[in-house]
């Protein structure tokens, strides 16, 4: 017997439940939107704009994600406030809350699938990324993914002719599509980081258990969440509308999280290196700013070998010849007495009188 609950209680209790999540979602976005950006600015990837960043898979995402979820969020508000204060002047919410043909129904639920595809696109693109680009690793999830799609529209399309007494076989199937993308793709993914962990942690002692644990926590929220709306759906009770429209909200959050997780986690690591190369880069608790600068100039003098250099000195002695009929107070090149000659050489070799070597 299905849980009977009336739909008018049922649309506060999500309207409530899904504002406080989407504070949730608001503050891992905000997160999630700087440390994307911070990383992008600081890679060494190829910018043609300044607004080339906006162009990466992830950041893509995230403003897809953000913008999906706050509509969805807004639709749901003025739902509520429809049926409980426009419509029939306020006497007959239930009316307006079980018409599923309503415009604002429908765009919240396109809103809603829109949210779906993204979460499950990104999914595949990690999946992709984990195997390096292995094509036929995504070939099953891309099904799943073109399945929802098709599922998605026709739900949609199902909605505008049908009313809540009908049950839609289409959503469900939908659902069904999305469940097996998510549980397949965090499957693989966290397979593959163990693989890669186990040989890492024999090789370098790296650990990479915190990455897995990321993807399978934020995959077992999206999950879980799912079950539960399938398993409302299948029940027939209206409980079912609480999770449908708050899984929009949980999507977002559940992406938030594995890039809010994995970028403090980059984060930190950037820190712990510009910290260990600043303590390289400068000596050990100086003093004062003199004595640092003497030590980076002494790592700098040593880093250069003293070559030897051999310096030879040489005496030239001018003899004088007077029977030659030449002046003996003039040498044979007329330029200097002899005198004065002599006595420069002589102070030449008091001073360097055999070979020396020395270093410069």
């Amino acid at each position: 017997m299905a849980l009977l609950i009336p739909i008018v209680g049922v649309n506060f209790t999500s309207v409530a439940v899904e504002s406080l999540l989407y504070g949730v979602f608001l503050l891992l976005s905000a997160i999630s939107f700087y440390l994307l950006f911070t990383k992008e600015k600081l890679s060494d990837r190829p910018r043609s704009s300044r607004f080339s960043a906006l162009t990466t898979p992830l950041i893509l995402a995230n403003i897809v994600i953000t913008t999906a979820v706050t509509g969805h969020w807004v639709l749901s508000l003025v739902r509520t406030v429809d049926a409980h204060l426009r419509f029939n002047n306020g006497d007959t919410p239930q009316e307006y809350l079980e018409d599923l043909r309503r415009p604002v129904f429908l765009a919240s639920t396109a809103i809603l699938i829109v949210t779906l595809i993204t979460g499950d696109c990104i999914m595949i693109y990690r999946l992709k990324t984990v195997f390096k680009y292995n094509r036929s690793t995504i070939v099953f999830p891309l099904c799943c993914l073109f399945g929802f799609i098709a599922c998605g529209i026709g739900t949609v399309f199902q909605f505008s002719k049908l009313s809540s007494e009908h049950n839609v076989f289409l959503a469900s199937i939908g659902i069904v599509f999305t469940f097996i993308t998510n549980v397949f793709c965090s499957s693989f993914i966290a397979f593959k980081i163990h693989r890669v962990n186990s040989a890492a942690t024999n090789y370098n002692g790296q650990n990479l258990g915190s990455i897995t644990g990321i993807i399978v926590e934020s995959a077992a929220l999206y999950t879980s969440w799912t079950i539960m709306l399938m398993a409302a759906f299948l029940a027939g009770s209206n409980l079912v509308y609480v999770f449908a429209d708050t899984i929009s909200v949980i999507t977002g959050i559940s992406f938030m999280l594995i890039n809010v997780r994995i970028g403090l986690g980059w984060a930190i690591d950037l820190a712990k290196s510009l910290e260990r190369s600043t303590a390289h880069s400068i000596s050990l608790r100086p003093t004062n700013a003199s004595s640092a600068i003497r030590s980076v100039d002494d790592r700098r003098t040593a880093n250069y070998q003293m070559r030897s250099l051999t310096v030879h000195v040489e005496r030239t002695v001018v003899k004088e010849s007077s029977e030659d009929g030449v002046s003996p107070g003039v040498d044979l090149h007329g330029s200097l007495p002899a005198k004065e000659l002599e006595s420069v050489s002589d102070r030449a070799s008091s001073k360097q009188t055999h070979e020396r070597k020395g270093y410069i």
